[in-house]
C-alpha cells in the first residue's frame, strides 16, 4: 500500500496549487484548489502526513 507522504503547496491569490507525493516519490495529483475549500482538502489527508507551504517576504 502506498500512502502519502508529503502535501506541498504554493501560495497563489485566489487560489493554492496543491500537490501531493506517495511515499514511493510519485506525484499522486497536482491541482488548483480555491481558498474555500483549502482547509477542506487538507482534513482528508492521514494526521502523519507532512504539509510544506510556500514562504515569502
Amino acid at each position: 500500500m502506498n500512502t502519502i507522504k508529503v502535501v506541498g503547496i504554493d501560495i497563489a491569490k485566489s487560489v493554492f496549487q496543491v500537490c501531493v507525493w506517495m511515499a514511493d516519490g510519485s506525484v499522486a495529483w497536482n491541482r488548483k484548489i480555491s481558498r474555500q475549500k483549502l482547509l477542506h482538502t487538507l482534513r482528508q489527508f492521514p494526521p502523519q502526513t507532512l504539509i510544506a507551504m510556500e514562504a515569502c517576504s
